[in-house]
């Protein structure tokens, strides 16, 4: 019941916020992307990570939950949730927080939940019948980048109309199939499939940075629960694409002064830039993310 209530209370807020008078709390846009939305009927806010986090946190303090994981995709969303309203309130992509000040944020996080989740304990990994044990001090920083790895690269991918989300929840439905039924999973499959609604082509909401970064970090923290962590470069071949695509073009852009690989990153604007339709990338992100979920389940199964 509290997922049907989760998923109508979502659509609601996400109606009125719709259609409200929120246009002040639109963001800059990309010059690629100006004109999609000048054909919109709505302007989209970037208002999703707030709902996800609310119907999230409504949920952990009813089932007390409310544990050292929360606090840290407290974190993750509040670095999101800055960044956002810098955006907001300078009118351009420069945020209240600069990279490395955002990393190291995001890496204070990731050690407050490795510090609690490893507890000074050796780290290990689930390969069907085998497991692979990982001493504390060679699994605490690799860990580390997985986490901050894992919600930037969702954060790098939320870029054109549906294309984060519907690439997230087939990994949200992938752990339920492997790891069971799991309340919190339930209740943010049932918030994207009612944030989906109104960010599907042309989206009216956004799920922001604060969106982003939170699944990021939600889906780095389950797996790593589930301890299949070592699959999610697999399963998340999409987002792998889009951080490097996003690594490769700065490295190269450094080295050569100023010459380029691709004609914009991440990876989506390339391939809109080579005049691929926008809902045809989403659909083959989405197609791709389904086929490694399904390569993936197998591997273990």
């Amino acid at each position: 019941m509290m997922f049907i209530i989760s998923f109508f209370t979502s659509i609601v807020i996400f109606f009125f916020i719709r259609r409200g008078n929120f246009t002040k709390f639109i963001q800059p846009q990309r010059e690629i992307v100006k004109h999609t939305l000048s054909k919109a009927k709505y302007k989209p806010i970037p208002c999703g990570g707030i709902v996800f986090f609310l119907t999230f946190s409504v949920y952990s303090l009813f089932s007390h939950t409310i544990d050292y994981q929360y606090f840290t995709l407290c974190g993750f969303f509040t670095i999101g949730l800055i960044d956002d309203l810098g955006k907001i309130i300078k009118k351009s992509h420069i945020s209240f927080i600069n990279g490395k000040g955002r990393l190291f944020l995001e890496a204070l996080f990731a050690i407050f939940f490795l510090y609690f989740f490893l507890e000074g304990k050796s780290h290990y990994m689930l390969f069907n019948n085998y497991t692979l044990i990982i001493s504390p001090l060679i699994a605490f920083p690799l860990l580390v980048f997985f986490i901050i790895g894992t919600a930037n690269a969702v954060n790098l991918t939320d870029g054109q109309d549906g294309l984060a989300g519907k690439t997230v929840l087939v990994h949200l439905f992938f752990l339920l199939a492997i790891a069971g039924t799991n309340n919190s999973v339930l209740i943010l499959i049932t918030t994207l499939l009612a944030f989906l609604l109104f960010n599907s082509k042309p989206a009216s909401i956004y799920m922001g940075d604060s969106g982003s970064l939170f699944l990021g970090a939600f889906l780095a923290i389950s797996f790593l629960n589930t301890k299949i962590e070592y699959l999610l470069p697999l399963t998340g071949l999409v987002f792998v694409v889009e951080a490097l695509s996003v690594i490769i073009q700065v490295s190269y852009f450094k080295t050569t002064h100023g010459k380029r690989i691709f004609k914009m990153a991440p990876f989506h604007h390339h391939l809109e830039l080579c005049n691929i339709n926008e809902e045809k990338i989403v659909n083959l992100a989405f197609i791709t993310t389904v086929i490694t979920c399904y390569i993936a389940y197998f591997l273990v199964k």
